[in-house]
């Protein structure tokens, strides 16, 4: 049985084009960034933004971002996403 590509091994195939491996590895964060985000989201914002809208805002900056990222340790992708999610979210409240 072939074990599924590692993170590590998912960031660099993604750096190197592989649209594949960046969709897998935002879909590996996509739930946990939801529940970090939806508690924060006014309920103003909720009439004319979903978290959905945010998180795809997100991920459309992590495509374009990917090459500049530099993994330091386990889960700094994900911090990494956390903090563009975060910055798309503040925008939409403003």
């Amino acid at each position: 049985m072939v074990s599924p590509p590692s993170e590590s091994a998912l960031i660099e195939a993604a750096q190197a084009g592989d649209r594949a491996a960046m969709g897998e590895l935002l879909m590996m964060h996509a739930d946990r960034l939801a529940r970090r985000l939806r508690p924060r989201l006014p309920p103003s914002l909720e009439r004319v933004a979903s978290v959905d809208d945010i998180l795809q805002q997100a991920f459309a900056d992590a495509y374009r971002d990917v090459g500049g990222f530099q993994e330091r340790e386990p889960g700094s992708f994900f911090a990494w996403l956390q903090t563009i999610a975060e910055n798309r979210l503040r925008n939409a409240i403003k």
